[in-house]
């Protein structure tokens, strides 16, 4: 399947990024996507599609540092999941899973660690599609124009959740900072 995907890339180094990230990423998307649909064939088609959606982004890819990579593929494949689950299901899913949001935590020093996992936990108590926003915007510097593209949605959409979005972390934060100050 590699050799197929990389037919669909031009450069050496779109190639080199992508194969880096077949080989480190394809068991853990699996593992996600199955997590997600609880189906093998599904959880299979999740992962294509959604190595499908990073060759059409992959030039995003080449700037992305490592310990950022897996954040952004984590965001890929979860949404895809979603996306699949709701066209063949309907049925709404909670996203309270450890193991993705250990897997969206991001390695910094002490004190930014910290205000980083005040944040992540903050974005996970918003619905996902403002989560998912805001985490394309700013961790992974998409703009709205990509943002939209990347979730099948309107600019307009992807705008009004990054300033929903936005507006609810802002209140979740000042909760959080209310409570710590008491």
């Amino acid at each position: 399947m590699l050799f197929i995907y990389m037919a669909m890339l031009d450069s050496e180094d779109e190639k080199e990024t992508f194969a880096q990230i077949y080989n480190t990423y394809s068991q853990p998307m699996y593992q996600i996507a199955y997590a997600v649909l609880q189906d093998v064939q599904e959880a299979e088609d999740a992962v294509q599609i959604s190595f499908e959606k990073i060759i059409l982004h992959i030039d995003k890819f080449l700037d992305t540092p490592c310990s950022k990579m897996r954040s952004l593929i984590v965001i890929i494949v979860r949404n895809t999941a979603v996306d699949l689950m709701r066209k063949r299901r309907s049925i709404p899913m909670d996203f309270e899973d450890e193991a993705v949001q250990t897997a969206l935590d991001l390695t910094a020093c002490d004190e930014d660690r910290m205000n980083r996992e005040m944040l992540v936990h903050a974005i996970g108590q918003l619905k996902e599609k403002y989560a998912s926003a805001l985490e394309l915007k700013y961790w992974h510097g998409f703009t709205e124009r990509e943002i939209a593209a990347f979730l099948n949605i309107s600019e307009k959409a992807a705008n009004s959740r990054l300033v929903r979005g936005r507006v609810m972390l802002r209140k979740l934060l000042e909760q959080e900072a209310n409570q710590f100050d008491k």
